[in-house]
């Protein structure tokens, strides 16, 4: 990774997330000689005392508390309850955790390529696999019940057991016993490698209407740029080297890494311009970051696509572009985290990972939505004003801090009705996908964008949510009980009960009607569950990408230069 100018006790590995510190950062947090003596000396005393009181408890109740303790679970619980008292982003990782955390950010472990499912009677099933990977090579399939594992048993557990099993040293040999669904006999057993296992950060790319190419990132890890221009190579070869238009979609992108973001934004503007500053608590904390390299292109037409599960370095990415005028951003306004994190490695084997600075967009903004007071609330920023504070593009357009970036066009939600989550997502659904896929055969290839299961597979699921019971639960379920409880409690029930029950039936959900109502939702569930089982997530994605309104509007705009440039303009 290119070394960035950044102080020397600072590593380059830089994240909206984690800001790797190297453990002599510490010296970084020291007072600035400004201040004054008495001042420091009061700090030292304070802490100085802090730390004596809390090594004292600790020792007085390893010692003296009436059962044994267990002072890892015990400092474990304390470290992360004082943590949440600072923000949601300042955590303590213990050694095990921190191992999943460094996977994360690199897309790097070794395992066997396979997403585990919590199923019900506690079992742990392959809920989908890694085209090309470990697992899939060998035969495995989604609703494979997991049953053993080199010989230990795992037939009633809990994924993370199976999880922490599953994954090893790439090259090592695995045995597992698998029940399988219609399979003839008790079990299954497979041998095979692990392998490294590397998760792309591009989850789909393909030309849309012709000419424009659309490349989908799920994170920020060291191999963004790199993955992200193999794609937009092969987009360029499939559209003869004449791309019309690209777009970048970074919906549900929590972020990363901040140095790809970095590199991602200079693929686009050209080499000297800012694009983030970070401003901490003294003045070797701030720093600010420009475009490094010549452009890849600075004339393709570009649309960015965002949504309030863009977060962090996604966010860096829209608003940077934006502020310079070099893409239109299409969708719902961002989550709104302008906080920089940076991890310290612990004497235990674990990390902090600590916010340390707050970072700016080149117009000057900060899309940070919340302000915490440091113990353990938080309001929202501009509370009293939904845009905030006006800035201006270089093209002379106004913009604001609004707590998240605001798209330059607005589209309005389209996903699955949260009252239907509890639904798609329960064991009675993959199981129906499972049986489906057991009298039926897989869809061709060349029909996944036109692929519908049928009005007969449609109504047999209907009549097996219904036939089980299932029962729609919301939000305004869960209110109306706490107002009832409160009612109760005030002994003020009995006088409105008849009227009171007669509410929460006209609230009650019912099952028939909501599964007509929402048919669309939840064929095309249905639809993309199917063709994840036959062609992996790229057969989920080519099917839902046919029917993204937001990506449909992201072309249209892309086929319009009129209205496009305009909106560049501020007009």
């Amino acid at each position: 990774m290119k070394q960035l100018s950044f102080p020397s006790y600072l590593i380059s590995l830089l994240l909206l997330g984690l800001l790797s510190l190297a453990p002599t950062s510490l010296t970084a947090q020291a007072p600035s000689s400004s201040r004054s003596a008495a001042g420091q000396k009061a700090s030292s005393d304070d802490f100085t005392t802090t730390m004596a009181v809390m090594g004292s408890v600790l020792s007085n109740v390893r010692n003296f508390f009436v059962d044994t303790v267990d002072l890892t679970t015990l400092y474990d619980g304390a470290l992360t309850y004082m943590l949440q008292q600072l923000d949601p982003y300042t955590v303590y990782f213990n050694e095990e955790e921190t191992k999943a955390f460094e996977e994360s950010t690199t897309g790097l472990y070794g395992g066997i390529g396979a997403i585990l499912r919590q199923h019900q009677d506690s079992v742990v099933i392959i809920g989908s696999l890694m085209q090309g990977k470990a697992a899939d090579k060998a035969g495995l399939r989604p609703a494979d019940v997991i049953w053993r594992i080199n010989g230990k048993d795992f037939s009633h557990t809990k994924v993370i057991d199976v999880r922490n099993e599953l994954r090893g040293e790439p090259g090592t040999p695995i045995t597992l016993v698998v029940r399988r669904p219609g399979y003839a006999k008790d079990s299954l057993t497979v041998t095979f490698n692990r392998e490294r296992i590397d998760l792309s950060p591009v989850s789909y790319a393909e030309l849309l209407d012709g000419r424009v190419g659309l490349i989908s990132l799920n994170t920020f890890s060291t191999s963004t740029c790199q993955e992200f221009l193999k794609a937009y190579d092969r987009l360029q070869k499939e559209a003869g080297g004449k791309l019309s238009g690209l777009i970048l979609d970074l919906r549900d992108n929590g972020g990363g890494l901040m140095e790809q973001a970095i590199q991602l934004v200079n693929l686009f503007i050209p080499k000297g311009q800012p694009v983030v500053s970070l401003k901490g608590r003294y003045p070797q904390q701030s720093n600010s970051y420009k475009t490094t390299k010549e452009p890849l292109d600075t004339k393709i037409p570009l649309v960015v696509l965002i949504n309030e599960g863009s977060a962090s370095a996604s966010e860096i990415v829209a608003g940077a572009l934006q502020d310079y005028d070099r893409a239109v951003i299409v969708g719902r306004k961002s989550f709104g985290k302008g906080l920089v994190q940076g991890t310290l490695e612990l004497p235990d084997g674990g990390l902090l990972k600590l916010t340390t600075a707050r970072y700016y967009i080149p117009s000057g903004r900060s899309i940070q939505k919340l302000s915490y007071n440091h113990r353990g609330g938080a309001e929202q920023v501009n509370a009293t004003d939904s845009l905030g504070t006006p800035y201006t593009t270089t093209g002379g357009r106004t913009v604001y801090a609004a707590g998240g970036i605001m798209p330059d066009i607005v589209c309005p939600s389209d996903s699955i009705p949260s009252l239907l989550g509890t639904l798609l997502f329960d064991s009675l659904t993959y199981d129906f996908v499972t049986d489906y896929l057991l009298t039926h055969k897989a869809p061709e290839r060349s029909t996944l964008r036109s692929f519908d299961l049928g009005d007969e597979a449609y109504a047999a699921y209907q009549k097996k949510v219904i036939e089980s019971g299932f029962t729609f639960k919301s939000i305004a379920d869960e209110l109306v009980k706490k107002v009832e409880e409160a009612l109760k409690g005030e002994q003020r029930y009995d006088e409105v009960s008849d009227e009171f029950a007669a509410f929460q039936k006209s609230l009650r959900a019912d099952t028939t009607r909501l599964m007509k109502t929402y048919e669309g939702f939840i064929r095309d569930y249905l639809n993309m569950e199917i063709l994840s089982r036959c062609y992996y997530d790229e057969g989920r994605l080519e099917y839902y990408m046919s029917r993204d309104k937001v990506a449909q509007r992201a072309v249209s705009l892309l086929g319009d230069p009129t209205t496009y440039h305009q909106l560049l303009k501020g007009k």
